[in-house]
């Protein structure tokens, strides 16, 4: 198992999710009912007791047999981010793909830390893995990841507003790093703006089945919700939340962010621990796409349809070619 300890030495708010990301946003009463919960900049503020407090969240370990995702539900949600990202190859100066997630404080062991949990996209627009990390005092680090494989690396950055010494001429809410593989030998960029969440909304729910490899008939059922965090400079970060089973009896719990038709995020067992990822695409109320434990290529295949919280989606029949991919 491939350990990467990153050392970090302040305080953020920007947040790619999953994870985060990315569902502790569901974790009021009024969230469970759809209804849109305030979240205002003197309450996220005001997560940030003291500098001395997040000084003793130093580590941040990448263990990729058990990986945190961007689970909305590990840390309570009070802000996202949305930016690009991009590779210091001379021969272009575009942007690759996008980068989406959460932010929030997370309480562990009597510390807190703010962390963020997040997506990133292909060139495609597809999501291609996941990012998260720790933050503090203008300055952010963490590691991006892509589950099937393993491959990542570390990512740093800092951002705005923070300290007064930063320049004064930036985008209010900036963040701005760089990304590298774990050898060190291909580089890039990613920058974009983070926002304060001023509402939590769900807007419906899912419901479909899974198979271990290829074979039918299915081994096991999903279903669980979906919604969406509006953040306070208009952007919006989109989530799902939910349940599995298995045929045999076990059952656990799944949940991810969704981008552009395309959604990435965790199953766990049944108290909460992250043993794997799920990924793939969804349309015109039907969804599919395949699972696997970290680092691994994907085990099986997932399916399903999805609809208004005031409809009930309906089971949809998959031929063994279709699920197959």
């Amino acid at each position: 198992m491939f350990r990467l300890k990153v050392f970090i030495v302040g305080v953020l708010v920007v947040g790619l999710m999953a994870g985060i990301a990315i569902p502790a946003l569901a974790a009021t009463s009024a969230g469970n009912s759809g209804e849109a919960i305030p979240v205002t900049d003197e309450g996220a503020l005001a997560a940030i007791e003291s500098v001395e407090a997040y000084a003793k969240c130093l580590e941040l370990e990448e263990d990729n047999e058990n990986m945190p995702t961007p689970d909305p539900t590990r840390c309570k949600i009070v802000g996202g981010f949305h930016g690009v990202w991009g590779t210091d190859d001379d021969s272009t100066t575009e942007p690759v793909g996008e980068l989406y997630g959460v932010y929030g404080p997370r309480h562990r062991l009597g510390e807190t830390c703010t962390v963020f949990k997040g997506v990133w996209t292909t060139e495609d627009g597809e999501i291609g893995g996941y990012l998260k990390g720790k933050c503090a005092d203008g300055k952010f680090r963490g590691y991006w990841y892509r589950p099937e494989n393993g491959a990542g690396g570390p990512i740093e950055g800092i951002y705005y507003p923070a300290c007064s010494e930063y320049a004064a001429d930036v985008p209010t809410r900036y963040f701005e790093g760089k990304w590298s593989t774990r050898d060190g030998e291909t580089t890039g960029y990613l920058n974009g703006t983070w926002s304060p969440a001023v509402a939590w909304e769900r807007d419906g729910k899912f419901k479909g089945e899974w198979v271990r490899g290829s074979e039918l008939p299915a081994d096991g059922t999903l279903r669980g919700f979906y919604g969406h965090i509006k953040l306070a400079d208009g952007t919006t970060i989109s989530y799902f939340k939910g349940k599995w089973t298995s045929n045999d009896g076990a059952r656990g719990l799944l949940s991810g962010l969704t981008v552009n038709g395309s959604f990435c995020g965790v199953w766990k067992d049944r108290v909460g621990n992250p043993r794997g990822y799920l990924k793939g695409t969804y349309a015109n109320h039907e969804f599919e796409g395949k699972w696997g434990h970290f680092g691994e290529e994907a085990e099986g295949r997932l399916w399903g349809t999805y609809g208004p919280l005031n409809t009930t989606p309906i089971s949809i029949e998959k031929e063994l070619t279709a699920i197959a991919g």
